[in-house]
């Protein structure tokens, strides 16, 4: 059976991530998996030597539309440019391409709206493999993704319309039939959400859908050891490119704790306390927060999930829109607590009341007691299970 990953959209590594032990499943079954992703130049660092072919998504070239706040689902898509009829059917037609090159008999799809239109042309089953914020349920109107902004009614039906009016004219002009709602381009053989009920914003509408847990690449990896054992253990996981990532360290740096912090593309030149140890390469979670009291990071689901499995409270910096949803979820839950960049310079005082606090602990430990039996192999062999069954199904 040949199977095509796609990563289509999105910016970081958990994209990848999540990928790699999918493809070494597949491979390990005897099936041929390629890899089409929208970073190649990352995929070393994820797959390590996993036999995968590997191929560049076609990707816009546009510059993406700023907004000061993404209310709806085809918001998102239309800030890439997407709602433009001619940059969605090149796109498409790319895709085509691709596809008949490849021949796959399943496409696997992580956050891949434009792959999953040629998909459909071509009939080729698809299965989506992503976080919940980005697989909106099929047959549902708009949701408004930013219902603390008030952008309202109006707002959201435009943008709908305009992309929806869009995606019409591309796909009637490749043999699919119109759809009613943009959810409806969603509407694939199987669909896997990586994570779990709580912290999907759809699944309230949600019932043909299996959720896996977090799903990470398992590539031998830096186990790097705590200093003190008195002290609190703090792992934060940072993006450099978040302009308050120095000032975020700095305020860590003044708890009583033993920081670790892995900040790919950091400068390790800084120096900015004998308690704060900046790690350039990827940890071994698993290893790490079995002895971490708190995760710092910016509210993607993969480091938020994992450590609070691990029992571990989580304070949430978001930089972008699906990292503020995880976020005030988590807050929400009484997990932790999320910190907006302006205010990074409280930072020290919202972990201290965290890992002070008896009622996150306690609420911690009942959230990593309800998943006690999630194992990442089992769900990657039960994924992997249904995906051979599609091939069976044609």
């Amino acid at each position: 059976m040949k199977v095509a990953l796609v990563w289509e959209l999105g910016q970081d590594l958990g994209h990848l991530s999540a990928f790699q032990p999918l493809a070494e499943e597949l491979l390990a079954r005897g099936h041929e998996v390629s890899l089409i992703a929208r970073d190649v130049t990352r995929v070393a660092s994820m797959f390590g030597g996993v036999p995968v072919r590997i191929l560049q998504a076609p990707v816009s070239g546009f510059v993406q539309k700023n907004r000061s706040w993404t209310a709806s689902h085809a918001e998102i898509l239309l800030a890439s440019h997407y709602g433009e009829p001619g940059v969605l059917a090149c796109l498409v037609e790319a895709w085509r391409h691709l596809f008949a090159l490849l021949e796959p008999n399943v496409i696997v799809c992580d956050h891949a709206p434009a792959a999953m239109l040629a998909a459909a042309s071509l009939r080729i089953p698809v299965a989506i493999y992503s976080i919940g914020f980005c697989a909106p349920v099929p047959d549902r109107p708009p949701v408004d993704l930013c219902p603390w902004m008030n952008s309202g009614e109006e707002r959201i039906q435009a943008s709908e319309h305009r992309f929806l009016t869009a995606l019409n004219e591309v796909a009637g002009t490749q043999g699919v039939a119109p759809l009613k709602h943009v959810s409806d381009l969603y509407r694939v053989a199987l669909t896997f959400i990586q994570g779990f009920a709580e912290f999907d914003p759809y699944h309230a509408d949600r019932r043909q859908a299996y959720y896996t847990g977090p799903i990470k690449s398992e590539i031998p990896r830096l186990e790097p050891s705590w200093g003190d054992k008195g002290r609190n253990r703090i792992f934060a996981y940072l993006k450099p490119r978040f302009s308050q990532t120095l000032d975020l360290l700095s305020e860590l740096a003044k708890l009583d704790a033993d920081v670790l912090c892995y900040c790919p593309g950091l400068d390790t030149g800084h120096t900015l306390a004998k308690n704060l140890h900046i790690l350039s390469e990827p940890v071994r979670m698993s290893s790490v927060l079995e002895s971490a009291d708190l995760v710092v990071c910016h509210g993607g689901p993969g480091t938020m999930l994992t450590g609070l499995l691990a029992g571990c409270p989580v304070i949430a910096v978001p930089t972008q829109l699906e990292q503020t949803h995880n976020a005030m979820t988590l807050h929400k839950l009484g997990l932790g607590t999320y910190i907006a960049p302006s205010q990074v310079n409280m930072t020290a005082d919202y972990a201290s009341q965290v890992l002070d606090s008896q009622t996150v602990k306690f609420r911690v430990k009942e959230f990593a007691n309800r998943y006690r039996s999630f194992d990442q192999k089992r769900s990657v062999t039960f994924i992997c299970d249904r995906i051979e069954e599609l091939k069976l199904a044609r």
